[in-house]
């Protein structure tokens, strides 16, 4: 017992599992063993037939007991000295507040003009702001900005600080927009010539980011406290992670987009070919509506995984949890194989339209929660 205990804590600092995960175990395991008390059901039947039966040897049931207990001790240590790592990260993040430490702010309003200058990238890198992009029918590409400085002594010299660290302009190729100020936050809304980009990246440590009726191959937007927001957009592919913050993706259409998340709800809805979405506590929504998409995944720690796909297209699936529900609800598909076993839910499905060659690759998992799968509404 030893050993398998050292096995198993092994397992946890190696990643294998999570100490959420083990601590589960333990507990399925710790049923596994006591007599049965009380009906079960059909279900439970199934699942627990060979194992949940009294044992009559009491003193090995109890060293049994012991060795669990010992175990979930152990678990518990690990997650709550993991837990409350991530739950201090997140917390700190969310309450990284600029205006408390350093009173009130000298705020004002700014126009900077990058000029007429012809570029194909799009580089945003903000410390502490919120960052908005919309299209212009004209020439000039131009940001109006709110300022908000601390620690300051005058007007001025929150004017001059921001003048003097605040970069905006082309440069070769590239616009670039930068500010490392760690205590002037800025809102930005910037405006863009109407025309299909090359690459947009942005990166912004405390503040949210959007971006409506844009066009460009790559998206990349990296947030560490902060929501994103992408609306009727059109791309090659999309790469958007945050830390603590939401994600929602509308209307758009593109090859393929990933999203990841920590601490947020995930929403991408749009014509897409690939979508992929993780969030380790949150919910994770995902909707394809190309007829030629290839593959719809969504993960989800603590949180529901919902897919919704076109009806007219062929479909190969699975559906996985360890302690949530399989909620397929697809009629006209053929079930592979559907298993309840412990800490391992599957169902697999498949279906074949004749005159469509794409095979669409769902898949889905979700550790605590519930996996549901459907039919889109509206397929046009």
């Amino acid at each position: 017992m030893q050993e398998e205990r050292k096995r198993i804590l092994d397992m946890v600092e190696n990643g294998t599992i999570t100490a959420q995960e083990a601590l589960v175990l333990l507990e399925a395991l710790g049923k596994q063993t006591a007599p049965v008390a009380q009906p079960v059901n059909q279900e439970q039947k199934q699942e627990y037939t060979s194992t949940d039966q009294a044992d009559p040897h009491s003193h090995h049931k109890q060293q049994s007991s012991d060795f669990i207990e010992d175990l979930k001790r152990d678990f518990t240590v690990v997650g709550e000295r993991f837990m409350q790592f991530l739950q201090g990260t997140v917390d700190k993040i969310k309450e990284f507040d600029f205006e408390m430490p350093f009173g009130e702010p000298v705020i004002f309003q700014e126009k900077l003009v990058a000029g007429q200058g012809q570029y194909q990238d799009i580089s945003i890198d903000i410390a502490n702001g919120k960052v908005e992009i919309f299209p212009t029918e004209e020439s000039d590409t131009h940001a109006d900005v709110t300022v908000k400085s601390y620690k300051n002594t005058s007007e001025e010299e929150a004017k001059n600080r921001f003048h003097s660290d605040f970069l905006f302009k082309t440069d070769g190729n590239k616009l670039r927009l930068y500010s490392d100020m760690k205590t002037t936050s800025v809102q930005v809304a910037l405006y863009v010539p109407k025309q299909a980009y090359n690459d947009i990246s942005a990166r912004l440590f405390n503040g949210d980011f959007r971006a409506k009726h844009i066009e460009a191959n790559s998206f990349k937007v990296k947030t560490t406290n902060g929501k994103v927001k992408l609306e009727e957009l059109k791309f090659g592919r999309a790469d958007i992670e945050t830390v603590n913050g939401s994600v929602q993706v509308q209307q758009v259409i593109g090859d393929s987009i990933e999203v990841e998340t920590i601490n947020g709800r995930i929403y991408v809805d749009g014509k897409l070919k690939e979508v992929e979405g993780s969030s380790v506590s949150g919910h994770v929504i995902l909707t394809t509506k190309d007829k030629e998409a290839r593959k719809i995944e969504g993960t989800a720690v603590a949180g529901t995984v919902e897919l919704y796909v076109r009806k007219d297209v062929s479909l190969k699936g699975e559906a996985t949890s360890q302690l949530g529900k399989i909620d397929v609800q697809l009629a006209d598909v053929t079930q592979l194989n559907q298993s309840e076993q412990l800490l391992n839910k599957k169902v697999r499905f498949t279906k074949i339209v004749e005159s469509e060659s794409e095979t669409l690759k769902v898949y889905g998992n979700a550790k605590t929660g519930t996996v549901l799968v459907r039919y889109t509404v509206d397929d046009e």
